[in-house]
């Protein structure tokens, strides 16, 4: 927040550690943080009450996917019911956001609608979505308001000003797969705008 950050996303999908915490299939262990969903949910709860005592909880979001797969990680026994919980506290806490990863369309589970449903309902700040989304099934989600906003990755890496090209309907870089995740400015820095 010092050097000007709007606020903080805290990361509980992906397999990253909070996420290790919160499923069932990983979390093995028998003390407070273990056992039942809700003695799951209490680390990134603790965690989400220092950051609102450090920031305030209009400057913290939170991403979760529920029926993302990373090694050991996938869907679990309560699972539904487990994130409808930590929704429904996050609500209470008055975050800034809710941002919902779906994997589905790079081979993942796809989280139920009823679930989306579920969650957009529950939480009472911005809900964002994210996951394989172009620019015609973003505008369809917003319009039948299954979010208030709409998160893009890939498509933004390869294309810097994808936000012009979305205004004027105007063709995408394509990413490229192979530097994904690797070191240097290729596959970051070097896609081409359309000027």
């Amino acid at each position: 927040m010092e050097v000007g950050f709007d606020g903080v996303e805290l990361h509980a999908a992906n397999g990253y550690l909070i996420e290790q915490f919160l499923n069932a299939n990983v979390n093995q262990r028998t003390d407070a943080y273990g056992g039942n969903a809700a003695n799951r949910n209490r680390f990134v709860l603790q965690i989400i009450k220092a950051l609102i005592a450090a920031i305030g909880n209009n400057h913290v979001g939170i991403r979760i996917s529920p029926y993302g797969v990373f090694n050991s990680i996938g869907a679990f026994q309560g699972v539904d019911q487990q994130y409808i919980n930590l929704v429904q506290e996050c609500s209470n806490f008055k975050l800034m956001y809710l941002h919902l990863l779906d994997h589905s369309t790079i081979g993942g589970p796809e989280v139920p609608a009823p679930l989306k449903q579920s969650l957009r309902e529950l939480f009472k700040g911005s809900f964002i979505l994210t996951g394989g989304f172009d620019r015609q099934t973003a505008e369809s989600a917003l319009a039948q308001n299954k979010a208030d906003l709409i998160g893009f990755g890939k498509p933004f890496i390869s294309n810097p000003d994808l936000v012009e090209r979305y205004k004027t309907n105007s063709a995408l870089n394509l990413p490229d797969k192979n530097t994904f995740y690797s070191p240097g400015e290729k596959g970051y820095t070097d896609y081409p705008t359309m000027s």
